[in-house]
């Protein structure tokens, strides 16, 4: 998969190079920061919030994503903010000095971009399912629920009845008009 270069985001955006470097150190600082306040340290929550930052990074550089329709549109351009932001955080391009300004990140598995987004795809596949399951259970109870509302009803229904209608009663007196 092609990755786009500063440059080419830089393009996409509308802006200098310098200025979109500036911008992805300030917002990996702010992922870093974000990530200590939570107390949270796994990958899928480092991506969501890197999620969040990228596209609120996107709609203040007046990329708007009001509509399905826009969202989709700037979902490359997204991508390829969070792809910067990892790979800066990551320090892929300086390895002598990796993981000595952002420790958080690095708790969440941000050790390299493939490694990390390998590691989120798989909690992310785990989360679904557990997901899946959850709602799986949910409906199963709810039919459940409904169920033994119905089967509640239909005793009640046999309970009252039982206390005004007795068949044998009824056929008593069918059989005594008859002979009368």
């Amino acid at each position: 998969m092609q990755r786009p270069t500063i440059d080419e985001l830089a393009s996409t955006l509308g802006i200098k190079k310098k200025v979109l470097e500036a911008d992805i150190r300030d917002l990996s600082w702010l992922w870093e920061e974000t990530m200590e306040d939570m107390e949270l340290y796994n990958p899928l929550s480092a991506l969501d919030v890197l999620s969040v930052i990228a596209k609120a990074y996107i709609r203040g550089r007046n990329c708007r994503m009001g509509s399905y329709q826009t969202l989709w549109k700037h979902l490359p351009t997204k991508a390829a903010v969070m792809y910067h932001l990892a790979r800066y955080v990551s320090e892929e391009n300086a390895p002598e000095v990796a993981y000595a300004h952002f420790p958080h990140l690095r708790d969440c598995g941000v050790t390299s971009v493939d490694k990390f987004l390998e590691m989120a795809r798989r909690l992310s596949v785990e989360r679904s399912l557990k997901q899946e399951e959850k709602e799986r259970q949910d409906r199963e109870q709810a039919k459940e629920a409904g169920q033994q509302k119905v089967r509640d009803y239909i005793e009640n229904l046999r309970k009252e009845r039982k206390g005004r209608y007795n068949i044998l009663d009824e056929i008593r007196r069918f059989v005594d008009d008859e002979g009368r």
